[in-house]
């Protein structure tokens, strides 16, 4: 009888000083091969702890935020701050206050 044994552990992965580790681009509408340098915290419902978070080239993250920012009046009655909690340039992001959070 033959054993088969699968060694499926994923080795070190080198993580960065903002807890990223080398990723590609979370764009979803195509594949993009670009690492990703933007990150976009999207809230999360109440009782969440922890925001979930896309990574985005330069190129997809602005493309992205336009998208966003265009559309988002026409499809909701909340603004913006209510659905982003941070943005911009990994390791050197802003944050958003949610009007509602004080």
């Amino acid at each position: 009888m033959t054993t088969i044994t699968i060694d499926d552990r994923i080795g070190n992965i080198d993580i960065d000083g903002d807890g990223f580790g080398r990723r590609g681009c979370d764009w979803d509408d195509s594949v993009c091969t670009e690492m990703a340098t933007y990150r976009i915290a999207f809230r999360q419902p109440e009782g969440s702890d922890r925001n979930e978070v896309k990574v985005f080239c330069q190129r997809h993250y602005a493309v992205w935020l336009a998208r966003f920012i265009t559309l988002h009046p026409l499809e909701c009655h909340h603004s913006i701050n209510s659905h982003i909690a941070e943005y911009g340039l990994i390791g050197s992001q802003k944050k958003l206050v949610d009007k509602a959070e004080g």
